[in-house]
């Protein structure tokens, strides 16, 4: 009513001005991870400076030794009174927004069950990206606590409740009152300071839905990691400056971003992963929140905010799944690097997988019209992305043979969509979606799944009664063994 005719002009030249500004300066949209230093002078971040890490051979060599000595630990709390070999486990999730976590973290209650509470004790190694990585997180960290206090909370029925109550409205919310506009508004942790965002609002309703069970440091981690008494956990943010994956994990790890080729091979490659904690050693990387990693590693643009890194140039962090969305290249990578280790001391290797996708291609038909080979083409790249990484990775998994001498075997927890009862990709489920969820974990497939895994990885088999919306829980008076 002020402006009149001009109203359209003065929004044009705004936006302009804020892009104008925006170019100029990282202050006004610039995403931050919590926990970091970002007043220290910025990492190097070039392609000399990555290849001396991946071909730090004496780091390399240091973090294998830790790694064996964690390997060493978990084969200590495994190994029977008969001195049979353990069956290691690994858990590699999918992404997938709010369902992914929710039924990562259903996925990991029934089979823990199923293993008489000895799912996290028998498991090396939890990886993946998105969603399915929080609920993975989650149940690891909750399972850390049962064991601390002789609680039992990662199988109280409220949990998956409380994990599938709404996420996005809060986001939304502050995206369309604070984000579109300047970001004035600071949040502090510690001693630093940081622009406050919908990221935070994220993070800050992840820990309201895991009772603060992610309001952790990755240095908070690291010695349950070491002496085995939780799963190693590996996630890896893709940077959209290059592509690589950025290994964010409370151990060191540098044997998973090394590029040094086999004996008798001659080649100089680029490296296809950063370690997080070396790369950004100087900026208090350990000091990062769980659950600010864990955000970065689901980032979708424009839901959540896309973070920048305290590197020059700038590096920025997105969803693991641009280039694994099932952390297969980090599973493979750390069972090449113990193959030997392995093969002495377990009886195989079982690979979980908690997929938010069933399984399998089908060809579709191209289109036809005009329009649709106009749209076609990078609409088909974009819903083949998760596809194509499942045929490198069943390709991935068969050449393993040629390298691992014990026995490998993947067992898959898939969830079912069918066109007719869709599950949205977002962080809000309705009631119905949720309980869709809950449901599929009752199919033919997943239930002889979950007996296979029974019969490989051994324990006793605990009944299972349901509690509220199918989800499971443990027979009561049962006490998960130690």
């Amino acid at each position: 009513s002020w402006l009149q005719g001009w109203t359209f002009t003065l929004i044009v030249l705004a936006v302009l001005g804020l892009n104008a500004l925006s170019g100029r300066t990282d202050m006004l949209y610039d995403s931050q991870a919590y926990g970091l230093d970002y007043t220290a002078p910025p990492a190097v971040y070039d392609r000399a400076h990555i290849d001396a890490m991946a071909r730090d051979t004496a780091a390399i060599a240091r973090d294998t030794r830790e790694g064996l000595r964690m390997l060493e630990a978990w084969r200590r709390h495994n190994t029977g009174p008969d001195g049979r070999k353990p069956r290691m486990v690994v858990i590699n999730t999918s992404g997938g927004g709010q369902r992914a976590m929710l039924w990562s973290y259903l996925c990991m209650q029934r089979a823990d069950s199923m293993l008489d509470g000895g799912l996290l004790r028998r498991t090396a190694l939890i990886t993946g990206s998105s969603g399915g990585a929080m609920g993975a997180a989650y149940f690891r960290q909750l399972g850390h606590q049962d064991r601390q206090d002789g609680t039992r909370l990662r199988h109280d029925p409220a949990v998956l409740q409380e994990l599938s109550s709404d996420m996005l409205n809060t986001v939304a919310f502050n995206f369309v009152t604070h984000d579109m506009f300047i970001r004035y508004r600071r949040v502090h942790d510690g001693a630093h300071s940081y622009r406050m965002d919908r990221g935070h609002a994220f993070d800050r309703r992840l820990n309201e839905v895991t009772r603060g069970a992610l309001d952790i440091r990755l240095d908070d981690m690291a010695q349950a990691e070491q002496q085995a008494r939780t799963p190693l956990l590996v996630i890896a943010p893709a940077s959209m400056n290059d592509g690589r994956r950025v290994l964010m994990a409370a151990s060191p790890i540098a044997y998973l971003a090394h590029s040094r080729p086999a004996p008798g091979t001659t080649h100089i490659g680029d490296p296809d992963a950063i370690e997080f904690r070396r790369m950004f050693a100087d900026h208090a990387a350990g000091r990062l929140t769980l659950a600010s990693a864990l955000r970065i590693n689901a980032t979708f643009p424009y839901i959540t905010p896309v973070v920048s890194m305290p590197s020059e140039p700038p590096m920025r962090l997105m969803d693991a799944g641009l280039r694994d969305n099932y952390g297969y290249r980090t599973t493979l990578a750390f069972l090449f690097t113990f193959r030997d280790w392995i093969a002495e001391h377990t009886s195989g290797v079982v690979l979980l997988q908690l997929r938010d996708t069933p399984k399998g291609i089908d060809p579709r038909p191209a289109g036809g019209s005009l329009l649709e080979r106009l749209v076609s083409p990078m609409g088909n790249v974009y819903d083949n992305l998760v596809r194509v990484q499942d045929l490198d990775y069943d390709r991935m998994v068969q050449q393993t043979s040629g390298w691992a001498a014990f026995p490998l075997e993947t067992v898959d927890l898939e969830l079912h969509r069918p066109r007719e009862e869709p599950i949205s990709l977002s962080w809000h489920l309705t009631a119905l979606e949720r309980s869709r969820v809950f449901r599929s974990l009752g199919t033919g497939s997943n239930q002889r799944a979950l007996q296979r895994l029974q019969q490989v990885v051994g324990g006793d088999a605990g009944s299972v009664v349901t509690a509220g919306d199918g989800a499971p829980a443990p027979a009561a008076g049962r006490v998960p063994r130690p």
